[in-house]
């Protein structure tokens, strides 16, 4: 029998060719995350931030299709 224990779910394990051991990390989804972590993993804005303008530009796009079509 496998005696192996594999971290819980919400753990992602990382092997690195530095180091031995493997690093355990809790992962997020990305609206989850604390902001403060978000930028410092080089990110400019918070996940709410590039939803709303990633909504905004989806949106303005779909109404310039539909003007398109109803010519």
């Amino acid at each position: 029998a496998d005696s192996h224990i594999s971290p819980a779910p919400e753990l992602m394990e990382f092997h690195l060719k530095t180091r031995e051991a493997p690093l355990f990390a809790a992962v997020n989804t990305p609206e989850k995350q604390p902001d403060h972590l978000f930028r410092s993993l080089g990110f400019n804005r918070t996940w709410d931030e590039w939803r709303r303008e990633e909504d905004a530009r989806t949106h303005t796009t779909e109404r310039r299709h539909d003007r398109g079509w109803s010519q």
